[in-house]
């Protein structure tokens, strides 16, 4: 009789022991494939679309290009599968003075929230972004990401500014060839920067980027003997015209910079340094208000996502 009371008792605390191991068997399932989803987003590129000419590390802070049979690094963060440079305006001045004048050559990024999230949508426009020389972290959550990283020495660096700091230091020798925009706007540029070296300027007509007559264009730029080209297409359309024009002129620095033009003439403000640091630079200075708040909205989600990718990551001890 006890055997028998005994076996029952094994049996229920058996039945009970299984029933909790097949709960907790799904939650470790639930678990683990929580990992892989963040896996699958943020931690692994997928080799297939990976540039040729780009070497990516899964850790965060370097990614290599290979160029003329030498191998660069640059110090990168990720978001997503997008790389940013580690810089700042100083550092990043600095870098494409060197690189102008020691005919290294490369075009630049200047990315924000808006060109990481294309970029991690369109494998076309991150292989644009990984050739590229550097990718500036023009807007706030850019730097925010690279906190997360733990990288206190990343600052926002906009086209804007870097195209007036550069533009207002003459003596570094450098000059410059102005593209996109209007002749208006250009000559009006060239007129008030008249103690900068401006040796050229081009605004080409409107079209599509596999449209230009991109041999015309880098004859043009080679004759005037500039060293930094400043495209003002917007972005993504600057990026990939820079990336399709560097073709033509390796030797040059080519710098996508949006409505830089606009702010040196002082058509185009900064909001105040609150609204800068907090990430509203776009939804203040852009005319649809609505369009611009909804796709502010879309944007810090997937900031969130990016976000939450990262400290997973750091998690893990994959950084």
């Amino acid at each position: 009789m006890l055997i028998l009371l005994k076996n029952n008792v094994n049996y229920a605390q058996n039945k009970f022991n299984l029933e909790k191991y097949e709960k907790h068997k799904r939650k470790i399932s639930g678990f683990f494939s929580f990992i892989v989803f963040f896996n699958a987003n943020f931690t692994f590129v997928n080799s297939s679309i990976i540039p040729k000419r780009c070497i990516y590390d899964l850790k965060t802070a370097t990614i290599k290009r290979v160029k003329n049979n030498t191998m660069k690094t640059q110090n990168r963060y990720r978001i997503g599968k997008t790389y940013i440079s580690v810089t700042n305006p100083d550092d990043a001045q600095k870098r494409i003075e060197q690189a102008a004048l020691s005919g290294q050559g490369g075009y630049v990024c200047v990315s924000n929230m808006r060109t990481v999230v294309c970029a991690n949508k369109h494998n076309d426009y991150l292989a644009v972004m990984g050739n590229a020389f550097m990718c500036l972290p023009d807007g706030m959550p850019l730097v925010w990401m690279a906190k997360l990283w733990g990288l206190g020495n990343v600052q926002r660096t906009t086209g804007p500014d870097l195209f007036l700091s550069m533009l207002g230091t003459p003596e570094n020798g450098i000059r410059h060839f102005l593209l996109g925009d209007t002749e208006e706007t250009l000559s009006a540029l060239k007129s008030r920067y008249s103690q900068s070296s401006i040796v050229g300027i081009y605004s080409p007509a409107f079209c599509e980027v596999d449209e230009f007559d991109y041999e015309d264009i880098a004859r043009k730029i080679r004759a005037s003997n500039t060293d930094v080209v400043w495209v003002a297409l917007r972005a993504p359309k600057q990026d990939f015209f820079a990336a399709r024009l560097f073709e033509y002129l390796p030797d040059k620095v080519l710098i996508g910079v949006g409505a830089a033009f606009r702010f040196a003439l002082g058509e185009i403000k900064h909001p105040n340094k609150m609204v800068q640091k907090m990430g509203l630079t776009g939804l203040i200075w852009r005319k649809n208000k609505l369009g611009t708040l909804r796709n502010t909205i879309v944007r810090t989600m997937y900031l969130c996502k990016y976000g939450i990718g990262i400290l997973w990551t750091r998690l893990l001890g994959r950084n």
